[in-house]
């Protein structure tokens, strides 16, 4: 598979763009790369764990196929460790941090 990228034209750009769609990107269907297929090709990116550079290459095509079929689901972004403790997440401060 070729690479796709801002300024890339031509109908396999438009089967990209109808694919992003279908995945629930805003993009519009021209068949020209501009910048919002790059916008919604580095979303879909990011989305799928995927390096969101915005060039569509043979990953993003695997994965977005894989979407399509309903065989690969979104990553789910990873939420920060809560402290065991409520207090531990809060900082102290000593009576010297507060002098003008």
């Amino acid at each position: 598979m070729e690479i796709y990228k801002k300024g890339s034209r031509g109908e396999m750009v438009r089967q990209i763009q109808k694919a992003l769609a279908g995945a629930g990107l805003r993009v519009i269907v021209d068949g020209n790369f501009g910048p919002m297929s790059k916008l919604a090709t580095a979303s879909f990116q990011d989305d799928y764990g995927l390096e969101a550079d915005g060039i569509f290459g043979p990953l993003a095509e695997a994965k977005i196929l894989e979407a399509v079929a309903g065989t690969a689901k979104p990553v789910e972004p990873e939420q920060p460790a809560e402290p065991e403790n409520f207090w531990d997440g809060i900082k102290h401060f000593d009576r010297e941090e507060f002098r003008c």
